[in-house]
């Protein structure tokens, strides 16, 4: 892994066999991720499925196994990456705008997230829908009674549809701000789902790591 080292007033030199692989030019302007304690530079120029495209070949060139991790997100966790341009919620929508995850919403989610913006936030309607619409995350039908009747005993039942519908995609991850009901309650023992926080220190870089096996 190549070292670099800042210069006056933050210049940074990205090495040359990087810049040709990715076709970056002398006075390309890059977009500059902070995740967590993580930067990610992105070519400004380039849409999120080319460069998703060039990590994929240059993981693949290295001889690794490359899937996008499933990841399911909540109400909570939605609303709180629309609402931030820089919380930790914020990086996971990122995350999957660029093409590194693939991330899954329920129809509850939409309807709920849809809910709370037109009551509380109801001239950025428009804007909330349209947002979702450049997302485009995988929507997945809401779980039907019996499927929910298997987590009633195992959360909230409230939460039970959310558990379910998180199970039934086949989600790798289910990002949630409600620690309350999901976190802690050894709901792992009951599915594979890994269920974690935004804002957690590690969550950001174990989705990614998720990626390589």
């Amino acid at each position: 892994m190549p070292v670099v080292k800042l210069r006056e007033r933050g210049q940074l030199t990205i090495p040359y066999e990087y810049r040709k692989e990715l076709g970056i030019g002398k006075e390309d302007v890059l977009n500059v991720l902070k995740i967590g304690d993580v930067l990610i530079l992105v070519p400004k120029q380039l849409a999120g499925d080319v460069v998703s495209r060039k990590i994929e070949a240059a993981i693949k060139k290295k001889g690794l196994t490359l899937e996008r991790p499933k990841v399911f997100i909540d109400t909570s966790a939605l609303i709180a990456g629309i609402a931030s341009s820089k919380g930790a919620a914020r990086a996971v929508l990122q995350l999957a705008e660029i093409g590194l995850i693939e991330l899954i919403v329920s129809r509850q989610v939409i309807v709920e997230a849809d809910r709370n913006i037109e009551e509380k936030l109801p001239e950025m309607l428009n804007e909330y829908r349209e947002f979702i619409k450049l997302l485009a995350p995988v929507l997945v039908d809401d779980p039907r009674q019996k499927e929910v009747a298997k987590y009633l005993t195992v959360i909230n039942p409230d939460d039970a549809p959310i558990l379910a519908s998180a199970v039934i995609s086949g989600a790798d991850f289910l990002v949630t701000w409600d620690r309350r009901h999901f976190i802690g309650k050894n709901i792992h023992i009951h599915s594979s789902l890994k269920i974690v926080t935004p804002g957690e220190q590690w969550s950001i870089p174990l989705i990614l790591i998720d990626r390589f096996y």
